[in-house]
């Protein structure tokens, strides 16, 4: 594996363009919100789901509080589901359980705890497979049993991050009977699962989403990497040394990856490229086991 340091100086500058892409996408966003916390073109399709989260995240916590009140008004059941209409129609039949998962996160990272475990109780209730521990891809009236990486890890998320152990442990069973299942790690990672194990062959409009090649470009990058964020945040909440190798396996690399490190390698890119927050903040409380 060719590895390469990379020079302080440089990484300052790719630190300072990330500052300023950064507060360029928040002021677009600020340009999006009405003062009543609307977003704007919420009337057409949920698109906002992540902006709770996001807005607390990088400190607008007024406007993150303003955006989280009319979704729990106009967007949220009483139990913690998408109202019927706009507010889940793009939900139904691919990633039901991504908008509960992100605005769980956002709820408690702005101490709506209620909000937060409502939401968390209707994905394990309704959206979490009981035997697999993976989240449906669709919603119960369109259900083929498709299981998905990136949904369950962000279901897992939600569920560290709002105390959830029975949730997140659930998870954590998914990925690592994923892992035990994959016939071509380190080279390949098949990200779904389904009524019948592992898919090794996905329908067309899946491909590109349940395989990743770690030897090509242009790949769903994504699933490695918010799996190594999931499975991290499991480990410092277990400490069980079965978790802490899974992320390395998830992300195709066959050493070790330091927790502070100003290296890259071309095999794990993916750890590098998950985009994962510093989660849980500091108001949440840790799962117990």
């Amino acid at each position: 594996m060719t590895v390469e340091v990379v020079p302080e100086a440089e990484l300052e500058t790719a630190r300072e363009g990330l500052r300023e892409v950064r507060a360029r996408g928040v002021r677009w966003l600020l340009d999006h919100v009405g003062d009543d916390g609307k977003p704007a073109a919420a009337d057409l399709r949920n698109g906002y789901y992540r902006m709770p989260w996001t807005f607390a995240l990088v400190g607008e916590h007024e406007v993150a509080a303003q955006v989280m009140s009319w979704i729990e008004r106009n967007a949220l059941t009483a139990t913690g589901d998408l109202r019927e209409g706009v507010p889940r129609e793009a939900f139904t039949s691919r990633w039901a359980t991504y908008p509960h998962s992100l605005l769980a996160q956002g709820a408690w990272a702005l101490e709506r705890y209620d909000t937060a475990l409502a939401l968390v109780d209707t994905m394990r209730k309704s959206f979490q497979d009981p035997e697999t521990g993976g989240a449906f891809m669709e919603r119960q009236e369109v259900r083929t049993g498709r299981q998905f990486v990136f949904p369950t890890a962000q279901l897992g998320l939600a569920a560290l991050a709002s105390g959830q152990s029975d949730v997140a442990q659930a998870a954590f069973g998914w990925f690592d009977r994923l892992w035990a299942a994959q016939p071509e790690l380190p080279h390949v990672l098949y990200a779904s699962w389904g009524p019948n194990g592992l898919r090794t062959v996905a329908d067309q409009e899946d491909e590109f989403i349940s395989r990743v090649d770690f030897r090509e470009p242009r790949q769903a990058f994504y699933n490695p990497g918010i799996s190594a964020a999931f499975l991290s945040r499991y480990y410092m909440v277990t400490r069980d040394e079965r978790r802490a190798r899974s992320p390395r396996a998830c992300c195709g690399c066959p050493l070790p990856v330091p927790r502070r490190s100003t290296t890259t390698g071309s095999r794990c890119r993916s750890a590098s490229s998950a985009g994962a927050p510093r989660w849980p903040p500091r108001s949440t409380r840790p799962a117990t086991t």
